[in-house]
């Protein structure tokens, strides 16, 4: 079962942004992982961004998956992934793809 970390909290940021629907991601990490705050961070400052935030830490299909990567931000509907190490540049770039298809 995928348990929401961060006191199981679903990050909604300001819906309304460049496209008429929010984009949603998935981001796949651990409690504690300071570089999964940071993605966090980088995600906060993307208006029309929902973000869902997984634990990896007790699922074992999981941790196999993203356990060395992580954070990884996740399109569930294109299963396009963005991995650690990433920047604003980046991430600006990620959801544009997302946006444009």
């Amino acid at each position: 079962m995928r348990r929401l970390y961060s006191e199981q909290l679903e990050v909604r940021l300001n819906l309304h942004s460049q496209t008429s629907r929010p984009i949603r991601l998935e981001l796949y990490g651990t409690y504690g992982c300071h570089l999964c705050d940071e993605a966090e961070a980088l995600c906060r400052a993307h208006p029309g961004l929902e973000l869902r935030k997984i634990d990896i830490a007790d699922d074992a299909d999981l941790m196999e998956r993203y356990g060395i990567r992580i954070p990884v931000l996740r399109d569930p509907a294109s299963e396009l992934e963005l991995g650690w190490p990433f920047d604003a540049a980046t991430l600006q770039t990620f959801l544009q793809n997302l946006t444009s298809e």
